[in-house]
């Protein structure tokens, strides 16, 4: 014989079948309308999950074409119409990363690449152009940091001595850095020989080796007298001594920054 349900029970009872009934009524009324919104949630997570496919695939097609295009060292050691030929594909290569797999993790590594390849066929406007887009559109990583150096050789190459002076006096640092020499002759090359000393002296500051050293004071030496750095052609003009840093994989993006090593200024000065 079943329990006869107390007065307290009927009542939640009664309840719970309301609001199922509710529920119900709902469901019917809205069924479409339900039906539609889970339609568009199942089409934007299939998008979603296309794009980010698409993304990881691009950013695998250009770390792995990157990784295979010859650095400046492997165009100079090669053969003279080897290299050149092998340096307009590479440059071609950068160009069409950059045009089919834009944004990804690889994208400012192809733009500091492609940079190195323009100015190693003396192509000296289209690799500032491709420095600047590095420098604006991905400030703060490693690789506008790597670029900088190169950035400025560049704008050396071009005659543009007072930007060429600002890259490096900002890669010297307020203190002084070792950018502080070329920073002194981009000065006096741009007419400043007031900044140009100021950079020399911050420059003999530091510990730096002995032949930039006296280069420095014979140009301090040199300033009083009226006898400024003579504008020199622009195939006179070298970039930077020392060998740029590779390229780095994938792998080696992760390293925190800083790691580079610090450029040595140009040794060679224009003759008077």
């Amino acid at each position: 014989m079943r329990p006869t349900q107390t007065q307290e029970e009927r009542p939640e009872h009664e309840e719970l079948l309301d609001i199922l009934n509710r529920i119900k009524d709902f469901l019917l009324r809205h069924a479409l309308r339900i039906a539609i919104g889970v339609a568009v949630v199942l089409l934007a997570s299939t998008v979603y999950r296309w794009h980010v496919d698409r993304r990881d695939a691009q950013t695998e097609l250009a770390w792995e074409t990157l990784s295979g295009i010859p650095d400046s060292v492997e165009l100079f050691l090669a053969p003279e119409d080897q290299s050149e030929q092998e340096r307009k594909k590479a440059v071609q290569a950068c160009r069409d990363l950059l045009e089919n797999a834009p944004g990804t993790s690889a994208t400012p590594w192809v733009l500091l690449q492609l940079g190195r390849l323009l100015a190693t066929g003396g192509e000296w406007s289209e690799a500032a152009d491709a420095y600047r887009q590095l420098l604006r559109s991905f400030p703060g990583t490693t690789a506008e940091t790597t670029a900088l150096p190169a950035y400025a050789a560049v704008l050396e190459q071009l005659g543009e001595y007072g930007e060429a002076a600002g890259v490096y006096e900002a890669l010297a640092g307020p203190d002084g850095g070792i950018h502080s020499l070329d920073a002194g002759r981009c000065r006096e090359l741009n007419g400043e020989p007031e900044r140009a000393a100021e950079r020399y002296r911050a420059f003999l500051k530091h510990d730096v080796p002995a032949r930039f050293r006296n280069l420095a004071e014979a140009r301090l030496a040199e300033l009083p007298k009226g006898k400024p750095l003579r504008l020199p052609p622009a195939a006179d003009v070298s970039e930077p001594a020392q060998p740029e840093p590779p390229v780095p994989t994938r792998a080696s993006v992760g390293a925190p920054a800083g790691s580079e090593q610090e450029e040595t200024p140009g040794e060679a000065a224009p003759q008077e």
